[in-house]
């Protein structure tokens, strides 16, 4: 059984996931207006990434007859300045949401709720590729500054990110 404080941080971390899903397609949109298609693809398949993080919490919690419940979603950012500015978003968001996993790893270890802390650790790993794939999308946008020419080369790049699956 897992305790009630762990349930709701696992709660909380579904919230989480899908604000993220939520907040990336916002970021998606934002590229298709600047006809950036490569960042918009890449964005919505991170989307699809975060759904995939939530559903995997979800039946871990059904598995465990924990109680589960959907929460409102906040509206993520709609609007940036630059192209730079909604990767910085991104990348912010990846590190709250690896706060957050941490946090819930630790009281998982504290109530020694073993098999969530297992489940996270799963997680753990994951958000070290998550953080490492946004900061390099970042720097990458950093490097092309405001050349039109080296951000498109970039968001062709982006193009060929393989389908999540």
């Amino acid at each position: 059984m897992i305790p009630d404080s762990v349930q709701k941080a696992l709660n909380d971390q579904i919230n989480n996931e899908l604000y993220s899903a939520y907040m990336y397609l916002s970021i998606a949109i934002y590229f298709d207006v600047y006809a950036l298609t490569g960042f918009s693809k890449w964005m919505q398949q991170q989307a699809q990434e975060e759904l995939l993080h939530a559903r995997r919490l979800l039946e871990f919690m059904a598995d465990q007859d924990a109680s589960i419940e959907l929460r409102e979603i906040k509206a993520p950012q709609a609007s940036f300045n630059s192209a730079i500015e909604a990767l910085e978003v991104a990348l912010q968001a990846e590190q709250d949401n690896t706060e957050q996993i941490n946090d819930l790893y630790e009281l998982a270890v504290k109530h020694q709720d073993h098999a969530t802390e297992v489940m996270m650790q799963w997680f753990i790993q994951e958000q070290v590729e998550e953080e490492r794939s946004a900061r390099t999308v970042l720097d990458r946008a950093k490097l092309a500054g405001d050349d039109k020419a080296a951000l498109l080369v970039l968001d062709g790049e982006m193009a060929k990110r393989d389908q999540v699956a």
